[in-house]
Formats: C-alpha cells, structure tokens, sequence
C-alpha cells in the first residue's frame, strides 16, 4: 500500500491483506491528441478489478488528464499517477499497449506528496495566423 504500480492488461498485483488489483479494460480515451491543439483535455475511463478476502469489485476511474481517484471497498482509494502511452490523432491505441501507474492508499490517512500533470502550449483555445499564442 502507499507503492506506486505498473499495470496492464493481464497483471495481477498482489497487495498487502490479500488483495489484488488488475486493469480489466479502458473503455474510453478521448484525451486530446498530443499533435493537436484542444479546448479540453479529455479523460481516459479506466476499469478495475479489485479483489479482497472476501469479494472481488469492479472499480471504474475516470483519468483526466493523466490523474485520477476512485474509492475502493474496505476504506481504500485508488490513485492514477500515470497512463500511458499518449494518444496521437492518426494512430488507435491498442488495448494491450496500454499502461497505468497507480497507487492504493488508505482513505482515512492522509495523502502526502505532489501529484499532477504539466501541459505546454500554446494555451490559446482558438489559434489564428498572425496572432501570437504564447506558450
């Protein structure tokens, strides 16, 4: 717990108590492109198979655009650090290429350390020729 994880379709990590956590699918991923300009980031839907002693759950998160979080049974909760690889407009990504960094954290304690995502531009929602958009 408290570990960052790699995962992909197929890998089972085992935690502590346990417990399991798998990539089952991602079921969307309307992430802008990295080779065009968007007015929304977008977000990748992520499933999740999480497996205690006694019951095994499917946990759907949202990644948007590279983070997200979702509470898991048992007073846990599920932190994406990470996905990858990023979308391009002219190529789909397979479902096995995929890839997510997430760590299982205890609900009740306190989350510590930076987690986040940074963006270069340009940062203008519409570009026009002759206008500059400064990055």
């Amino acid at each position: 717990m408290g570990v960052p994880v790699r995962l992909v379709q197929g890998i089972v990590a085992d935690l502590p108590g346990g417990r399991t956590l798998a990539l089952l699918d991602v079921t969307g991923d309307s992430r802008c492109p990295t080779d065009v300009q968007c007015v929304w980031a977008g977000e990748a839907n992520l499933l999740f198979a999480w497996a205690q002693p006694d019951a095994t759950h499917r946990v759907p998160l949202v990644v948007s655009p590279a983070t997200g979080t979702a509470d898991l049974p048992g007073g846990f909760r599920l932190r994406a650090l990470q996905l990858s690889p990023a979308p391009t407009s002219s190529t789909r990504i397979p479902a096995s290429e995929y890839v997510v960094t997430v760590v299982v954290e205890n609900a009740g304690a306190p989350s510590s350390g930076a987690y986040g995502s940074v963006t270069v531009g340009p940062s203008c929602p519409v570009q026009r020729e002759g206008v500059p958009c400064p990055d």
